[in-house]
């Protein structure tokens, strides 16, 4: 039975960081000096790349996306990926702030590590706190 349970909502400080940069990528090709039919199929490309990323990633609907961490007494983590649960291992090179955290877990029989970005504000305070914590005693 897991021992503490997260489940994460899409950030507001995500979606307002994902937004600035591709307007600002969207700005750029708008200025750069080529052709009308070369600057519209970039601006087209990285809008719909975009709408993409916001969606899978930053909303939280790709099939690839972590929507619940859970972990035990003793350590073992299992992750929620398109309403599956899957065990996992929590790798070393996972990032943890007081702000976002980067987990990086490893799944039996998928040869990539999945990637979990957490804002702050993806968990209630208290929960994102009790998840630094929990991940920094492991550490």
């Amino acid at each position: 039975m897991p021992n503490h349970e997260f489940n994460l909502k899409p950030s507001k400080q995500y979606i307002f960081i994902i937004c600035i940069v591709f307007l600002l990528s969207l700005a750029i090709i708008i200025s750069l000096p080529i052709g009308g039919v070369v600057k519209l199929s970039g601006f087209f490309l990285t809008l719909m790349y975009g709408a993409y990323l916001l969606w899978n990633n930053v909303l939280l609907r790709g099939r690839q996306s972590v929507t619940v961490l859970r972990v035990d007494r003793e350590s073992r983590w299992q992750v929620s990926i398109a309403k599956k649960i899957l065990d996992a291992e929590l790798l070393g090179d996972s990032t943890v702030t007081g702000v976002v955290s980067v987990l990086r877990f490893r799944i039996e029989n998928q040869r990539w590590p999945i990637s979990c970005v957490i804002f702050r504000d993806s968990l209630p305070p208290d929960r994102y706190r009790q998840l630094v914590v929990q991940l920094k005693t492991q550490s």
